[in-house]
């Protein structure tokens, strides 16, 4: 039996396709998961956040606590605990958040990459993160936080 894969899909002999199971075996490469959130790249470029001035940059710029905590919920985190950890510890866990996105979502880079982005600038990696994870609703400022996203078996 004859298998050619094409653009991830799997087709047999007959040119039946069978679909990859992506809550059981996320893409090794780019692509999109089951939640629909891109894997292997970032969704948008570091300073890709002036596309969606209204909420991103505004909320990352103004109340990156805020950004922080939408983000970190969607990422499996509670939205008051990380607000308040952000706050306390002066926005250090930015890093990290930004490490498990990259980790979760296997895009490549490195904690040294990470902490330069979120010391030099810092709006845009929020900004970055949480367009990435979709925690926020496009053209609307918030305070709320979305629901969190379902996990998979990496």
């Amino acid at each position: 039996m004859a298998i050619t894969v094409v653009d991830n899909v799997h087709y047999i002999e007959a040119g039946t396709p069978v679909q990859n199971d992506f809550d059981k075996n996320p893409p090794q490469g780019a692509g999109v998961d089951s939640n629909g959130i891109t894997v292997g790249h970032w969704k948008k470029g570091a300073f890709d956040c002036f596309d969606d001035c209204i909420p991103n940059f505004c909320m990352s710029l103004w109340f990156p606590c805020v950004t922080y905590a939408q983000t970190a919920q969607r990422m499996k985190g509670t939205y008051l605990v990380s607000l308040v950890l952000y706050i306390v510890l002066c926005g250090l866990p930015a890093i990290c958040l930004r490490g498990n996105i990259r980790s979760r979502y296997r895009i490549p880079g490195s904690f040294c990459g990470d902490c330069c982005m979120v010391y030099l600038c810092h709006a845009c990696s929020l900004a970055q993160s949480a367009n990435h994870v979709e925690a926020y609703d496009q053209g609307r400022c918030s305070f709320d936080q979305k629901d969190q996203l379902p996990a998979y078996t990496v």
